[in-house]
């Protein structure tokens, strides 16, 4: 003969069909991560995000982030609530961490800092329990802003030098117009550096009719980076400037030479009349006072 079931018990069989636990949630839910890449610039912080779908917590999950190609693999690993260092890499070590508070939402973030080119790659969202994995692909690039300089200038051109330091990946560089149209130019020079970092150069050489505003334009596509730097050319108003001050100059010392000239002729001048003067006094016998006073002091000799 069966014992009749406590109705609570009964109560407690019902809601648990209605009710499902936690772990079958999980184990239904899909984890994703972002299907587009995700662009990171040298040396910024950045966060790798993968989430349940539906919003499961994850609170009591082991948590592991990988990347395939670094051993060893394990960049992250969370269990019972806390990170566990053991068995990281050590590149990452001290550079990551992971959002405690997101996981109940079922998000799943780990910040990584101070990001490196070699951090760039695929890494892996894996949550142990329910053996669900997703991954996302980290970019990393670098970029610098040109410098732009007047090499020389020569009659009616001047030639320009543009310069960008510490690019990646490799970088296109472009010579732009006042208009921003583009401007031929011969193939930019490239060098990479042992960091690994691009430094492209360009030479132009441009004339008078082309303007006096130019814009050194350099970009990479991948990691969608441009830097520009303008430059206006006054060499045109200052050619004119300059040709003004020669001929403004030549009449100055034009003008200082007449002056010294009449004045020099003026002084030598004045000598001469006073030298003739005193000439045709001697010759009509005059005598200056001082020497008339010396003689009258002089005694008479018997």
């Amino acid at each position: 003969m069966e014992r009749p079931t406590d109705p609570a018990v009964k109560f407690l069989q019902l809601l648990l069909l209605f009710v499902p636990p936690l772990t079958s949630g999980r184990a239904r839910a899909s984890l994703s991560c972002s299907q587009q890449p995700i662009p990171a610039l040298l040396g910024d912080d950045i966060t790798l995000r993968c989430h349940l779908e539906p919003p499961v917590s994850l609170s009591s999950e082991t948590v592991l982030w990988t990347k395939p190609d670094v051993d060893p693999k394990y960049v992250y690993f969370h269990e019972n609530g806390r990170q566990v260092e053991r068995g990281q890499n050590p590149s990452y070590r001290h550079r990551t961490q992971l959002s405690v508070e997101e996981l109940t939402s079922g998000n799943v973030a780990m910040k990584l800092d101070r990001v490196g080119l070699s951090d760039a790659g695929r890494y892996h969202c894996i949550l142990k329990s329910t053996k669900k994995e997703a991954s996302l692909l980290l970019t990393v690039g670098a970029a610098s802003r040109p410098s732009v300089e007047v090499v020389s200038i020569k009659r009616g051109s001047v030639v320009l030098h543009c310069k960008a330091e510490g690019w990646y990946p490799e970088p296109e560089l472009f010579w732009l117009d006042s208009e921003r149209k583009n401007l031929p130019s011969g193939p930019p020079q490239t060098v990479r550096g042992p960091d690994g970092l691009y430094t492209i150069s360009s030479t132009l050489a441009v004339e008078k009719k082309q303007g006096n505003i130019f814009t050194c334009r350099v970009q990479q596509k991948n990691i969608t980076q441009t830097r520009e730097t303008l430059i206006t050319v006054d060499f045109f108003e200052e050619q004119q400037n300059h040709s003004t001050l020669i001929i403004i100059g030549f009449f100055a010392i034009l003008a200082g030479h007449c002056i010294s000239t009449f004045f020099i002729n003026w002084k030598l001048g004045s000598i001469y009349k006073l030298t003739e003067e005193q000439r045709r006094r001697l010759e009509n016998g005059w005598v200056p006072r001082q020497q008339m006073d010396r003689r009258n002091d002089q005694p008479l000799v018997h």
